[in-house]
């Protein structure tokens, strides 16, 4: 197919962005001058201790190689304390098994839209780690829980939910399942936090 200048003026004109729509700017801000760090390096120190502290995952299928772990995995007290601090905000956090082989764990937690609820906003951060696993992946837990914090007394047009995955460092085993059940299908949006 030959694109003729015309055709080429055609195509630029429609990817020309509209003018930015600054409606939201001043709701943003306020969201953001919300954020505690107080409360994520409380988050981050208490998962970090709880995943050294914490039972490894088995490991059978995930065999360690250089720079990967696996025997190394922990995330049962992590999804513990993610749904218990979802819980403390006034969510009715889910703890979703899904599958066996190995069995996951994902945490779910939504605030509900008002005009649009089916329409769906996802924020999601991994709950497993090696080692204490503050900077892979506790720092965005703490970031997904300090968002959920804020949002829970707000109103939304979209239903925002809080996704806490599970086994995402033996390649995205919870959200590849999340979403092969159909948990995604009313996902208009997805910010995810690694």
């Amino acid at each position: 197919m030959r694109l003729t200048g015309a055709g080429l003026a055609l195509l630029l004109a429609a990817c020309t962005p509209a003018a930015v729509d600054e409606a939201g700017f001043a709701e943003a801000a306020d969201l953001a001058e919300s954020v505690d760090p107080g409360n994520l390096e409380r988050t981050v120190t208490t998962i970090a201790n709880e995943h050294r502290d914490d039972v490894t995952v088995p490991c059978d299928g995930y065999e360690p190689k250089d720079g990967f772990p696996a025997c190394e995995l922990s995330r049962d007290a992590a999804v513990s304390e993610v749904a218990d601090t979802l819980a403390s905000f006034g969510y009715a956090p889910v703890v979703e098994p899904l599958g066996d082989s190995p069995p996951a764990f994902n945490v779910i937690a939504e605030r509900q839209g008002e005009t649009r609820p089916e329409e769906v906003i996802l924020v999601g951060a991994h709950l497993d780690a090696f080692y204490s696993g503050a900077d892979d992946n506790t720092s965005a837990v703490a970031a997904l829980l300090e968002i959920a914090r804020i949002v829970r007394s707000r109103r939304f047009a979209r239903t925002v939910r809080f996704v806490g995955f599970d086994l995402e460092e033996y390649g995205a085993v919870g959200s590849t399942r999340y979403v092969a059940a159909g948990g995604a299908d009313d996902v208009v949006l997805a910010l995810i936090l690694e």
